[in-house]
């Protein structure tokens, strides 16, 4: 999973890891003042026939 962080020297990262795992250090400069961005509106849209809307659960 992707997840952006905002660290006050680097601004706005991007970093990859678990949704387990806890980062605790900008990995670019190191700096523990690093900070999730929570943004809203994100999620996943089903396209196409087949899901349960449709008629698929019957």
């Amino acid at each position: 999973m992707f997840y952006d962080y905002d660290c006050p020297n680097c601004g706005r990262i991007e970093v990859s890891h678990s949704i387990k795992d806890n980062l605790e250090e900008c990995p670019n400069c190191k700096s523990k003042d690093i900070k999730i961005v929570v943004t809203g509106g994100q999620g996943f849209l089903l396209k196409g026939s087949g899901w349960a809307k449709d008629g698929y659960s019957k």
